[in-house]
């Protein structure tokens, strides 16, 4: 790296810790990002510009990226803009921040990537692995640079990573050791061509495996089922519905026990994650640790201690027998369907944020069997009341509100003691939120202050 012109693009926390890395190890570097107004972005820039970075804030300068020698693209800027396809065209090197630290990694990598469940495998994973002796990294798309391993210099044992189709998109010699795909279902449209080229990301994270190396994949997945012959490493399924697989296939079915390939019986009747797409997540982490050298003891104390995360199916507290839960996480449709099934009881639908694409007809069977009441919030609320208009679901009321506040309000209002409040909303937060966790956050408040209240 020492003294090669390095352009990074987008100062998030993920190319913030990537121009550090890259100063560190003697690159000549310049970081650009079209967001000159954003304070997060400024004070970025004015610390790189401390440790002798160049600074280019605004619109992007061509001949900055046609001059550069290599090209470290953050994951929320698109592959696709003009100044990298001209980049491309002219042979220059275009990478992501995780193809960037791979190279320097030499410890096995486990990389877990989906549409859905993703985060809540990582960390059951690294927890799995931990609680085996090992010294884990868990970082990634879950919100940890890859490259902040590198700045701290820490010794581990295994890294766990989860990434995003953006981060698969720019790599290039990135072959983890255990390779994840938990699900692929419409997400990212608003990024994305069709399916087909959101799908080819998420499979791009098998494409360096070699024979020895791990795969697990979803066998109730259309595209994993489709894609599968491309693979070069040893498969092993989730809920693969042909019995010839069966010696390397989990059952996912049942609520007390999970019964591995490798033998043995795990006890996860204990656990707080619920719905059988948790027991696939469940699966897949056992899976994934037991290939990086997790013991059988530390999976199953792991299954007996993992508490979930916030923000996924989140019970947050009951008022006069009306259960509030907080699912912000779920920013696509396949994510309130997943949600929706967890639940008996009716439940108060709140829907709504950015739109990403996404087809919110196919939420009606769900909300047909599950839903008492919708209630739209946010940008998406025009769009997703035309994807749900139909006569199998006349009978439920579809309102729209301004603010979650006056949503959750509402929903109170119209429940009876033994229904759900569920904010699954199936969309982006960034309309109303700073981001998914902010919008569980006030969710939860808001909750908090109901239950004050009354």
């Amino acid at each position: 790296m020492k003294f090669k012109k390095t352009l990074v693009v987008g100062l998030a926390k993920t190319g913030l810790a990537a121009a550090k890395f890259l100063l560190k190890n003697g690159a000549d570097v310049t970081v650009a990002d079209i967001n000159a107004n954003q304070d997060a972005v400024r004070m970025a820039a004015q610390e790189l510009n401390n440790l002798g970075a160049t600074i280019e804030l605004g619109p992007h300068n061509e001949q900055t990226f046609l001059n550069s020698d290599l090209i470290v693209l953050s994951p929320g800027v698109p592959h696709t803009i003009a100044p990298i396809v001209q980049a491309i065209a002219k042979g220059i090197p275009v990478i992501g921040e995780t193809e960037l630290a791979s190279q320097f990694i030499h410890v096995p990598i486990v990389a877990i990537t989906g549409t859905n469940g993703k985060t809540t495998t990582t960390e059951l994973t690294g927890e799995m692995l931990r609680l085996s002796n090992k010294n884990v990294f868990v970082g990634g798309n879950i919100g940890t640079p890859l490259t902040e391993l590198l700045l701290k210099q820490d010794n581990c044992d295994v890294v766990v990573l989860e990434v995003s189709s953006f981060q698969l998109d720019t790599i290039d010699t990135f072959c983890p050791n255990v390779a994840v795909i938990l699900n692929i279902t419409e997400d990212h449209l608003n990024r994305y061509q069709d399916m087909g080229a959101y799908a080819a990301s998420k499979f791009k994270i098998f494409e360096n495996q070699t024979s020895e190396h791990t795969a697990i994949l979803n066998g109730q997945d259309t595209y994993c089922m489709n894609t599968v012959a491309a693979i070069k490493s040893n498969i092993f399924w989730l809920d693969h519905p042909s019995p010839e697989f069966q010696n390397c296939s989990v059952n996912c079915q049942s609520t007390h026990t999970v019964d591995m390939p490798f033998n043995h019986r795990f006890d996860i009747s204990n656990t707080p994650l619920t719905g059988h797409h948790n027991r696939q997540n469940i699966a897949a982490a056992i899976l994934a640790s037991h290939a990086a050298g997790a013991t059988v003891e530390g999976i199953q104390a792991a299954l007996n201690t993992f508490k979930g995360l916030p923000h996924r199916i989140e019970f947050v507290r009951k008022i006069n027998g009306i259960s509030f839960y907080n699912d912000s996480k779920a920013t696509n449709v396949d994510a309130v369907v997943k949600a929706l099934s967890c639940f008996d009881s009716p439940v108060h639908l709140i829907l709504g944020g950015q739109d990403k694409g996404g087809d919110y007809s196919t939420l009606i069977p769900l909300i047909q069997k599950h839903v008492c009441e919708c209630i739209l919030i946010g940008e998406a609320k025009t769009i997703i009341r035309e994807g749900l208009q139909s006569q199998k679901i006349s009978h439920i009321p579809i309102t729209t509100e301004r603010a979650l506040e006056s949503a959750i309000m509402k929903a109170y209002e119209n429940a009876i003691s033994g229904d759900t409040v569920l904010l699954s909303p199936a969309c982006a937060s960034f309309d109303m939120f700073d981001s998914y966790k902010h919008r569980g956050e006030v969710f939860k408040d808001s909750v908090g202050r109901l239950g004050i209240k009354i």
